[in-house]
């Protein structure tokens, strides 16, 4: 907070402030060169779709991995995997359980 300042004074701090949080223009070049990638009749594009191709291939495979294991855990299900490589399983917990838990004055998935 900036207090006895004038009004217009305050917003060039302000304004000098926030251009701290902002990347330099070579930072905002490189990330746009290694966001978008070569077009396609780029010497370079070939390779580029190769190697990304590559990379999603394999993130396939760990998700089909990681769901196939998951489901295979008695007690745990999970649904197919979409995309991103984030699992939602559903864990059961034994009916023994959860009396062990209620008996301790627990919630289940607690104790």
């Amino acid at each position: 907070e900036l207090c006895g300042f004038d009004v217009q004074v305050q917003q060039q701090i302000y304004k000098l402030a926030s251009s701290g949080l902002c990347s330099n223009l070579d930072g905002q070049v490189m990330m746009d060169l290694m966001v978008k990638g070569p077009a396609e009749g780029d010497a370079s594009y070939a390779l580029f779709k190769q190697e990304t191709e590559g990379i999603f291939e394999s993130l396939r495979k760990k998700s089909q991995l990681l769901y196939k294991f998951l489901n295979s855990v008695s007690g745990i299900s999970c649904q197919q995997l979409q995309g991103a490589m984030y699992a939602f399983p559903k864990i059961d917990i034994p009916p023994k359980a959860v009396a062990a838990a209620a008996a301790e004055k627990h919630s289940p998935d607690t104790f």
